[in-house]
């Protein structure tokens, strides 16, 4: 037996990189041992004889022949590694192999040092921060696609953790039909803006594409670079004026494949106000989640103004050490919150789907890892860009409705925006009516001060604390002439039995609430 075929030169994307093995601990499946693999897609025969793959700067050769017929796959890693791999398909061994599991830059030429295919891969390529971690492969879905795109990728599906030899378990050939659509819109300074696109663009029709904004605003520059194209930098005429909000409307851009822009071709952006101290709050905590589940803080806009949360961070206390801890970056792009709109951060947002049913994730942020927040108490801090305090929320189980039976995957919600986040009687348990959690969506405890001009009055004056959403809590309001009164309240039965010291010895300011759960 042999094979004869007519020696073609390879054109761009004949051959691709299919798979990545970048992290291959902990072990799901497959070896310990991080690989390449190629696929040809092609209806061409290739000698891959003295081709090499470009790991950043250091080249790689192939010193042996292989023919890569079509539709074949290749697995390229160590020589040391070869055997581990020889049961999945064909293997070479080269002199070495290492891959940054972050992220990294591929590059594979023929033996004409023309590019035949190049990958900078990413991390969050994965789109699943546990696979992300180590034991996956990252697949290539269509191999067919006439250009690379992050998403294009993701992580693989199979239960080893990756396809070496094989058809990826993401495989996917259905041609691309569809226009790209704006992703986001970044605030880059007071008259520019960065437009990311959703897939990756026709280099040309997208700098000649035509970007239209309202309230006056005309494009003076517009600059796109490579490798993908999705990235559009639009520089204006005239400065964007404060509290404006402004659309954007892209037309005539084309994906790499020719689709013209689809239908989500317009987003609003705005450039945001200054934040100050309790603008944005904290509004539930969820610090003890159900069995795996995964901690959540919940952020509401208290204020009229559009807040952009870009290096904000999110932090925890380390009484220890009597200093903020655990710092974690919110969000690294623009991410405006708009007057009266929630926000919710975890490290897992499929996780809170599936465990809550009232929920909202319009506006989700998903972290690698949220600060570290004990069950039994802690506290949240929220810092703007400049690292100052915007709000702190010290918690403790205690504040929890005391006849639950336990507290796992309960959340502590806030009562009262305008309270004092500090003020322990403006927190309790989410309704059991709602899965014991809002993230995202309206509180199911609230209990809004009403002042009546009285001096002390309790609103309302039936009410039944049994955490089912409704009346569950009193509201004891005061109304004074001046500040620097101290006040006491305790709590009696009908036969008038002191059941309760509510407050003791805390000065007052002019008007203000606490609040009774009824326990006694």
């Amino acid at each position: 037996d042999f094979i004869y075929f007519i020696v073609v030169p390879a054109s761009f994307h004949d051959i691709v990189i299919n798979e990545i093995f970048p992290d291959p601990s902990p072990i799901v499946g497959l070896p310990a041992f991080e690989f390449v693999e190629l696929y040809n897609a092609s209806n061409n025969v290739y000698d891959l004889k003295d081709w090499n793959l470009k790991i950043g700067s250091s080249s790689k050769y192939i010193d042996n022949n292989f023919i890569l017929v079509p539709g074949a796959h290749l697995i390229l890693c160590h020589e040391d590694d070869t055997f581990s791999y020889k049961f999945y398909g064909d293997v070479i061994g080269l002199n070495s192999l290492s891959l940054t599991n972050s992220g990294g830059d591929l590059y594979l030429s023929d033996n004409n040092g023309t590019l035949i295919d190049e990958v900078h891969y990413e991390d969050s390529w994965y789109n699943d921060n546990d696979k992300k971690d180590g034991g996956y492969t990252l697949e290539l879905i269509n191999p067919e696609h006439p250009c690379q795109s992050p998403s294009n990728w993701t992580a693989s599906e199979n239960s080893n953790g990756g396809t070496p030899g094989s058809q990826n378990s993401v495989y996917d050939n259905t041609a691309d039909s569809e226009g790209a659509s704006i992703s986001k819109v970044n605030i880059i300074s007071n008259s520019e803006i960065e437009v990311i696109l959703s897939e990756t663009m026709d280099s040309i029709s997208v700098a000649n594409g035509t970007y239209s904004v309202n309230n006056g605003l005309n494009v003076l520059f517009v600059n796109t670079t490579g490798p993908y194209f999705n990235t559009v930098n639009l520089t204006f005429t005239t400065a964007f004026q404060s509290g404006t909000i402004y659309t954007l409307t892209v037309n005539g851009a084309k994906d790499c494949s020719g689709n013209l822009i689809g239908n989500n071709n317009t987003a609003e952006f705005i450039l945001p106000d200054t934040a100050n101290s309790n603008d944005i709050i904290i509004n539930e905590v969820m610090a003890n989640p159900m069995g795996s589940g995964t901690d959540f803080v919940e952020l509401y806009n208290n204020s009229s103004k559009y807040i952009d949360l870009k290096n904000w961070s999110i932090a925890s206390y380390d009484n220890d050490l009597n200093a903020i801890s655990s710092e974690k970056t919110i969000s690294e792009s623009t991410s405006i919150v708009y007057p009266g709109e929630y926000v919710l951060i975890s490290k897992d947002n499929q996780n809170i789907l599936e465990q809550y049913p009232y929920t909202n994730d319009s506006n989700f942020i998903e972290l690698e890892s949220l600060p570290t927040y004990s069950n039994e108490s802690g506290s949240v801090i929220i810092l703007d860009n400049k690292d100052t305090i915007i709000d702190r929320f010290d918690y403790h189980e205690d504040m929890h409705f005391v006849l639950l039976d336990e507290y796992d995957g309960v959340s502590l919600e806030r009562l009262d925006f305008d309270r004092p986040t500090q003020d322990a009687t403006n927190w309790t348990s989410a309704s059991e009516a709602v899965g014991f959690a809002t993230p995202g969506y309206k509180n199911s405890q609230t209990l809004v001060a009403n002042f009546t001009g009285d001096k002390i009055n309790v609103d309302p004056e039936v009410f039944s604390p049994d955490n089912d959403g409704y009346n569950d809590l009193l509201n004891i309001n005061y109304e004074l002439e001046a500040e620097g009164t101290v006040a006491n309240i305790s709590i009696y039965d009908a036969k008038g039995n002191m059941v309760r010291h509510l407050v003791k010895n805390e000065l007052l300011g002019k008007s203000g609430t606490y609040s009774w759960d009824g326990i006694n």
